[in-house]
């Protein structure tokens, strides 16, 4: 797909896709992150908690309860708008933001429990990408996601289909999704604004994928928001651009995206000469646990001669699992050295990126 903006986030590919395009939100990593799998993390690398080198972190001896503000948390008990609600918030966040590793235990929980206990598809995603991004226990650990990510085709859940030749079943849960949306579950409509553009179990179509993603934004959907500015942007031939920007902020202002916080600084960026409104909108979605936000503010403060800064920043990314970052850091052990600086072309900067989560497990 084509990107003006950094595609980092519907999520992922379900088990295992490139970070540029939309995961399925439980639906959308995003059209990457909320959706197509992140990219393979450099070998044993722990998920780093946000504002601090990437440091391995033990897993708790024992689970903690599933709570919420010191009650029983609804997704433990089955609830699909709670674990549709924790899936939101999780997905898009491939970092630990500091301070919050309590409430992602607790919240990784009780997506567990969602899943195995009641078999939600929405918990299983989720509990998942936190196992996969290190979320959840301070350790990346993908082959421990997989088992999740298995469940989803068994339960009729539309990301379950990614890949799987066009079927009965897959049409049934597409057309779940897309009755869904209409009836106001926003997940399904990032779901199947996911599968418009991916051409999971129907033909592509760009004019629906805007359509679905619109309507979860207008539901209150980050994760829709992000895409639906992303398509408005990207695609001109849609009519949408106008909207694109009011897209974003909703995302990023409103409903605290760190993924549309992401791509509104790269709209931003694309705009002005000066960055410094962009990277003052990477550095708020890094330290809210996007990954190409800190890929991209990385390179940005490069620019500005602020290289230690920049050198962190980029090993956060990398640590968890930006191929970009990790190149960058890779060659002399120097991003000075081995990226391009911002100024030479916002464009080039950016790149022609597939819009996370398309392809990938959001």
């Amino acid at each position: 797909m084509r990107s003006i903006a950094p595609a980092a986030a519907l999520v992922l590919a379900a088990c295992g896709g490139s970070s540029a395009s939309p995961v399925a939100p439980a639906a959308p990593v995003a059209p990457t992150a909320s959706a197509g799998l992140a990219p393979t993390a450099p070998a044993a690398s722990a998920s780093p908690v946000v504002s601090a080198r990437p440091t391995a972190s033990e897993a708790p001896a024992s689970r903690p309860p599933a709570v919420a503000d010191g009650r029983p948390h609804g997704c433990a008990a089955g609830e699909i708008a709670d674990c549709d609600a924790l899936f939101e918030r999780w997905s898009s966040r491939e970092l630990l933001p500091k301070g919050r590793e309590a409430s992602a235990r607790q919240d990784a929980e009780a997506l567990r429990a969602g899943c195995d206990a009641h078999q939600v598809g929405a918990a299983c995603m989720g509990y998942a990408l936190m196992l996969k991004y290190g979320t959840a226990t301070g350790a990346r650990d993908n082959d421990a996601s997989k088992p999740y990510f298995a469940k989803l085709r068994p339960l009729g859940d539309l990301n379950g289909f990614r890949g799987v030749p066009a079927s009965k079943e897959g049409e049934a849960a597409r057309k779940r999704a897309e009755s869904e949306c209409e009836a106001g579950r926003a997940r399904s409509c990032a779901q199947a604004g996911w599968a418009a553009y991916e051409g999971v179990q129907r033909g592509k179509a760009l004019a629906d994928a805007l359509r679905f993603y619109e309507r979860a934004c207008e539901l209150g959907l980050g994760t829709g928001c992000r895409w639906a500015g992303h398509f408005a942007v990207t695609y001109p031939e849609l009519g949408a651009t106008s909207r694109g920007r009011a897209l974003f902020k909703k995302g990023c202002d409103t409903l605290k995206h760190p993924g549309a916080c992401d791509e509104l600084g790269a709209y931003e960026a694309s705009l002005k000469a000066d960055l410094s409104v962009a990277v003052a909108l990477w550095t708020r979605a890094c330290d809210d646990g996007s990954r190409s936000a800190c890929f991209h503010a990385g390179h940005a403060l490069l620019d500005k001669g602020r290289d230690a800064e920049a050198k962190r920043l980029l090993e956060l990314a990398c640590g968890a699992g930006e191929d970009g970052a990790c190149k960058a850091l890779s060659r002399g052990g120097s991003p000075k050295l081995s990226t391009p600086r911002v100024t030479a072309s916002v464009t080039a900067f950016l790149g022609i990126r597939r819009p996370r989560g398309a392809s990938a497990d959001r």
